[in-house]
């Protein structure tokens, strides 16, 4: 019975002293894991394209070009966009967009751009003429936009005429 105790006793001094003369300590990770699954179905949605409807400039005998008249039609309430290009210049434009009335399924929308603005927005020269790309967008949000309805803009030299196609 002794040798037991001796043995049990020399067993439990062992043991102390590898615990009280270890430095090292282990690092354990726990995490648990459930079987619960969800679903959901996500569908995303397309904005509606705009379509043009009129693209005029408007013309003074003596300053040549005068204003420019848009005029388009969404199925999508609001959150319109006109993006002018030149070159590498793009500017938009949300504040001169006039919403009209709602018919066969789509609102008609209108924006006016005097002169003056568009010396500031397409950089059109009466003498040398100019090309810009004119974009309607339908938007949501500041970053979603539709596909756009684009026309060319080319104001003649000495702004002897137009197209807009």
């Amino acid at each position: 019975m002794r040798a037991r105790a001796l043995v049990a006793a020399v067993g439990m001094l062992a043991l102390l002293g590898s615990i009280v003369g270890s430095t090292h300590r282990a690092t354990v990770e726990g995490a648990w894991q459930s079987s619960a699954t969800t679903s959901a179905e996500i569908s995303a949605s397309v904005l509606p394209r705009p379509a043009f409807t009129t693209c005029k400039v408007n013309f003074n005998t003596l300053l040549g070009v005068n204003s420019l008249d848009l005029g388009w039609t969404s199925s999508q309430e609001g959150g319109q966009l006109v993006e002018f290009t030149r070159g590498s210049m793009v500017t938009t434009d949300t504040v001169r967009i006039v919403q009209g009335p709602y018919s066969d399924g789509r609102y008609s929308y209108t924006a006016n751009y005097p002169s003056a603005n568009l010396l500031g927005l397409l950089g059109l020269s009466n003498i040398l003429g100019s090309t810009s790309t004119i974009r309607i967008y339908s938007t949501a949000g500041s970053e979603w936009r539709s596909e756009p309805a684009a026309r060319t803009l080319v104001i003649n030299l000495l702004g002897l005429g137009y197209s807009c196609n």
